[in-house]
């Protein structure tokens, strides 16, 4: 697999005369392997490629002949790749997902419904899987390895929010066992007992569920789990951050779930009626009883693969074996999760599944996906114009003018939308419209009115920051607001990711000498990872 941060080789096949020439190849592969420039390490997306032939390598010459030949190939492959979700998909030899928090998502999706995951590229892809083993342990270790994205928690609060518009939701949550709550609380920067009172701090505020079909969903599940049950708070938690995703740099958040779930009340009949999932649970149980006769590793009573070191987790990918027997090799991406804070870090882990073909589930009504709302922010995985390239950049200003720490200190910004409503009054100050694509991945709330019944005036504070941003970049760099976020880019969307992409021919000094443009990675109080490419012709 090939993403624009790490290149995994699974195997490499050679053959020589000698054991020395041998040695000799795999020296020369390796540091081209280090040095190529894969066309998709620009882009955000991750490639994964069946098998790829070196062709010939001669020992006289230097690294950088092998480099340009792999480039060639791989430049081919990414070509013709098609998306893993596409029927023909299987067939290929080269896939590609949108981003790295994609394939557990897409691989849930298939489990949750029964439908078939033998596919090539499914173990290259998602770290630990192994198509032979039990689907409950699938699951579980399907939701482990959303951690190992780069985008940590942010890309399992993903996965759960996409499987509840889709009413299968239960399913995933079913599999999970008590003992599961605790670390999945741990790696997702909660804390594994639950608190019992709530600090001064958060006293104020009042943070519930608005989405009727997902507060349908805890409040049955913490029902049946128990509202002290660690499960019950890292769900309602998720929530919470499905509803704002800047909840997720708000440090009180899971203080606040323990308080939501243990008020949580659910109709009596609802409570005593047999949960939708539990008939179906216990057939499945039955099932992976027996298969775990031939998988001991896999026993009911093995644990989350939550724990342990983020390098330790991480390494799981290199063990990922489903090779097709012709593969001359192939290669699995380790991206790195988010730096370890305490609500807005996600350590990495592993994870691994099972099959169980040919299963269908109705839509219960209480789940539909609920209709769009006009806030909803507009997804693009395809790249789309927009004349706000340089916004973006605004994200490390703002970090040095302390907005991480503000937000800390007043968590009722977060429930307001601040972060949000700052982009969209700095682009409405230099004349921009919702219709702009950097604008619509906001939301309408970006340019809406503001809140009523907060204890502070937003719009001084809107107005404020803005000031202090434009004169940042002057002191600092001398280069004005207009001058910084004006220029024109495509820009690609996914619920965890931002990819901006900017004509190389653009670049100003004065950003790159402010540091700027250098990725920000995972951002907290966006709950996105945000990445700038600078590609010859785009904007």
């Amino acid at each position: 697999m090939v993403n624009g941060a790490t290149r995994h080789v699974e195997t490499i096949r050679l053959t020589a005369r000698t054991p020395a020439l041998v040695r000799r190849g795999a020296v020369l592969l390796e540091d081209a392997l280090r040095t190529a420039s894969f066309p998709e390490a620009g882009r955000g997306r991750v490639l994964v490629i069946r098998r790829l032939p070196v062709g010939v390598i001669h020992g006289h010459l230097p690294p950088a002949s092998v480099a340009l030949a792999l480039e060639r190939v791989v430049r081919e492959l990414a070509a013709s790749a098609v998306h893993a979700e596409e029927p023909s998909a299987p067939h290929r030899d080269a896939v590609f997902f949108h981003d790295d928090a994609e394939p557990p998502l897409a691989l849930a999706r298939r489990l949750v419904r029964g439908e078939p995951v033998m596919a090539w590229f499914w173990p290259f892809a998602v770290a630990d899987f192994a198509p032979s083993r039990p689907r409950d342990e699938q699951l579980r270790r399907v939701l482990a390895a959303a951690f190992t994205s780069s985008a940590g928690l942010g890309a399992a609060v993903r996965l759960v929010e996409v499987l509840n518009q889709r009413g299968d939701l239960d399913v995933l949550l079913g599999v999970l066992r008590r003992s599961d709550g605790e670390d999945l609380l741990q790696v997702s920067g909660g804390t594994p007992s639950v608190p019992g009172s709530v600090s001064a701090r958060l006293e104020r505020i009042e943070a519930g569920l608005e989405h009727t079909a997902l507060r349908s969903v805890v409040a049955r599940w913490v029902a049946d789990w128990g509202p002290a049950d660690a499960r019950s708070v890292w769900l309602t938690a998720v929530a919470l951050v499905v509803e704002r995703r800047a909840r997720l740099a708000d440090r009180g958040l899971f203080e606040r779930a323990a308080r939501l779930a243990a008020g949580l009340t659910v109709p009596l009949e609802t409570a005593k009626a047999p949960h939708p999932t539990r008939a179906r649970a216990q057939a499945d149980e039955a099932q992976s009883i027996t298969a775990s006769a031939t998988h001991k590793d896999d026993a009911k009573g093995s644990p989350l693969p939550l724990r342990g070191s983020g390098a330790e987790a991480t390494s799981a990918v290199a063990s990922m074996r489903e090779q097709p027997p012709e593969s001359s090799s192939a290669q699995s991406a380790s991206p790195k999760s988010p730096p370890t804070k305490p609500v807005d870090a996600a350590p990495r882990s592993a994870g691994a599944r099972t099959v169980v073909p040919g299963e269908s589930r109705r839509k219960p009504d209480s789940l539909a996906e609920p209709p769009t709302r006009s806030d909803r922010p507009t997804w693009s995985e395809t790249p789309m114009r927009t004349e706000l390239g340089g916004l973006l950049f605004l994200i490390p200003v703002l970090e040095r003018l302390g907005l991480p720490a503000l937000l800390d200190a007043v968590p009722s910004l977060i429930e307001a939308e601040m972060p949000e409503r700052l982009f969209g009054a700095i682009a409405r100050r230099l004349g921009a419209t919702e219709a702009d694509a950097t604008l619509a991945l906001f939301g309408s709330r970006a340019l809406g009115a503001l809140p009523r019944g907060l204890e502070f005036d937003l719009e001084l504070l809107l107005r404020g920051l803005r000031v202090a941003v434009r004169r940042w970049c002057l002191r600092r760099g001398g280069i004005g607001l207009r001058a910084l976020v004006l220029r024109p880019a495509r820009i690609m969307a996914t619920r965890t990711h931002l990819d901006v992409l900017l004509d190389i021919r653009g670049a100003d000094p004065r950003v790159r000498g402010l540091g700027l443009d250098i990725d920000p990675g995972w951002v907290p109080w966006l709950g996105r990872v945000v990445r700038f490419h600078y590609v010859y012709g785009e904007g």
